[in-house]
């Protein structure tokens, strides 16, 4: 029996620690046991953050902490420096799971003094590398890594979520929204994050405005699931162009009250930045929308294209200004052939099962 011992770098319900434990917080092969170390939470002061990763160190030293296996998470230091560490002081075969990145390794050797630092060491010291995308396979390898010890497994879904009672709650959602039948729901779901001198979903109000222009505002109405600390900006700016009469902002929803407000969309939208770390991420939502038999529409571009298979589950537009256009133009028939062959993939090829199979497989050779 193989042990692993997986070092969390943040509290559980965040994106990537959910991905952690999807993959290896219930494996069901018999040869596989697994032990965790995840932190209570990670939001506070810098004094606080360096007790968190002393702490992790503490425990992965451990004599008694013995693993064969330490699996650990690359861009997040309170789990990649406890595993450098180990690595460097236990010989612990140390597997890296790459799922974000916001330096391309390949341009810019990081400094000691910055965070991505950490990563790149992680990446470096690594005997294994998993990757969320296709990019950060190219990276891994740029950077001494043999193919045969990278592997791709993207973030998934779970088969849950295509049930058919959410289809059934779609008129009950849309009523309780207050939402016309004749309108055409525009979806998204996400955190609501702000950057400097922009904000997540400021392209859907763009949107918006551009269709009162055309005068196709009515059609329309768009459903915003989701928090955070942009969602006032995010608001005021809808109010600012006009045309906050036709958003819904939900706010902060449970996860697993999130299909409920699927059910109520007839298209859901990805829309995702140039930058080059919004390019190398694998999205929870885009499988989900397309599990749920939902039509997408994403950009063409990083992962995006890629786990669509350059649009064959999806409608792809060049950049998130084509959003109006693409809405305009859509042909519900073709529409419903992507969502209906979309829906089939993804349950095969993106189920947390086939990946978590498919993980345990690289870790056993």
């Amino acid at each position: 029996m193989r042990s692993i011992g997986v070092v969390y770098g943040l509290p559980e319900k965040y994106a990537t620690s959910i991905r952690l434990k999807k993959l290896l917080g219930d494996t069901k092969d018999k040869n596989v046991r697994t032990c965790q170390i995840i932190p209570i939470e990670w939001e506070g002061s810098i004094v606080k953050k360096i007790f968190i990763i002393l702490r992790n160190i503490i425990t992965v030293l451990d004599p008694r902490f013995e693993v064969d296996i330490l699996y650990v998470s690359a861009p997040l230091i309170a789990s990649s420096i406890p595993g450098i560490i180990a690595k460097l002081l236990k010989k612990t075969l140390l597997v890296v799971d790459w799922d974000d990145a916001f330096v391309d390794f390949r341009k810019k050797k990081p400094r000691p003094w910055e965070i991505s630092f950490w990563e790149y060491l992680a990446i470096k010291f690594a005997d294994k590398v998993v990757v969320v995308s296709p990019e950060l396979k190219k990276i891994a390898l740029h950077l001494g890594k043999n193919r045969g010890n990278v592997v791709y497994v993207p973030n998934g879904v779970d088969m849950q979520i295509s049930e058919q009672k959410y289809d059934e709650e779609r008129e009950k959602m849309r009523k309780k929204l207050g939402i016309r039948d004749d309108e055409i729901v525009v979806g998204f779901v996400g955190r609501i994050s702000r950057r400097k001198n922009t904000f997540v979903g400021k392209e859907l109000v763009d949107c918006a405005e551009q269709l009162k222009t055309s005068n196709m505002l009515e059609h329309f109405r768009f459903l915003i699931v989701g928090f955070g600390e942009g969602l006032e900006t995010l608001k005021r700016y809808a109010e600012e162009k006009g045309v906050s009469n036709k958003f819904i902002f939900t706010g902060y929803v449970e996860h697993s009250e999130i299909p409920f407000y699927v059910s109520a969309m007839d298209i859901c939208v990805v829309p995702v930045g140039k930058k080059f770390t919004d390019t190398v991420r694998s999205s929870f939502k885009l499988k989900e929308f397309i599990a749920m038999g939902k039509p997408v529409i994403t950009v063409n571009y990083g992962s995006f294209s890629y786990e669509t298979r350059n649009g064959k589950f999806a409608v792809l537009i060049d950049d998130n200004s084509e959003l109006p256009n693409a809405l305009l133009t859509l042909d519900a028939k073709t529409l419903r052939k992507k969502a209906v062959s979309g829906r089939k993939f993804v349950r095969t090829y993106y189920s947390w099962e086939y990946l978590k199979d498919k993980l345990v497989e690289f870790l056993n050779t």
